[in-house]
């Protein structure tokens, strides 16, 4: 048969213990349960705000692909989705546009506004090639250079020596040009690349 001293002198215990601190335990359980909801909460607004976006994006592209005007779309990102993925990706179409009808001090603009949003590394240097050409178009060569410089993923780096290459040869400046394209060599992965870049170097005038 169980204590009855045992069983009242706990209850007491117990019951002191939620006089005690009782309060601070629901507080902590309420605060627990209210970062829930508000993780919960905060979780669901960006998808929704994400799932926006991307309805947004694809209505531009819907839009694009008819021929109808796309402007109110891009304003509408802008405005409402001013740091998201999406606004770059409208802006690498909007970059292919201007390239393609010859307007290359707007589409340096656009693509420089990416350059300014874009977060993700290998986007980044994807967006950088594209901008080092649209410089060379401007004729900025150095300034094109510059930006080549500071392409680091492996994927995009080879092409940026083969380009930094290319300019330099254009300028005459052969050392650096060899140089260029000798590191674009040993950093390709695609055998079948090599021989372009071979035949590049052969193009170099030999040094006396």
């Amino acid at each position: 048969m169980a204590d009855p001293g045992f069983d009242t002198e706990t209850a007491d215990k117990v019951k002191h213990w939620i006089t005690t601190y009782g309060s601070y335990v629901l507080l902590g359980i309420a605060l627990g349960l209210g970062g829930m909801v508000g993780w919960n909460y905060l979780k669901d607004h960006r998808a929704d705000v994400a799932e926006d976006a991307a309805n947004l994006y694809d209505d531009y592209l819907e839009a694009r692909g008819l021929g109808e005007p796309i402007d109110i779309y891009i304003e509408a990102m802008h405005k409402d989705h001013g740091t998201s993925t999406y606004l770059v990706y409208m802006l690498l179409h909007q970059t292919k546009s201007a390239v393609d009808d010859n307007e290359f001090e707007t589409a340096l603009a656009h693509i420089s506004e990416a350059e300014a949003l874009a977060d993700d590394r290998t986007l980044l240097d994807l967006i950088r090639m594209r901008k080092a050409r649209i410089e060379l178009e401007l004729d900025n060569d150095g300034v094109a250079l510059q930006t080549l410089q500071l392409i680091r993923t492996h994927g995009f780096k080879p092409q940026a020596l083969e380009l930094k290459g290319d300019i330099h040869r254009s300028k005459g400046e052969f050392d650096d040009a060899r140089q260029a394209y000798d590191e674009a060599i040993e950093l390709l992965d695609q055998e079948e690349y090599i021989p372009i870049l071979k035949r590049k170097l052969g193009l170099i005038p030999a040094t006396t």
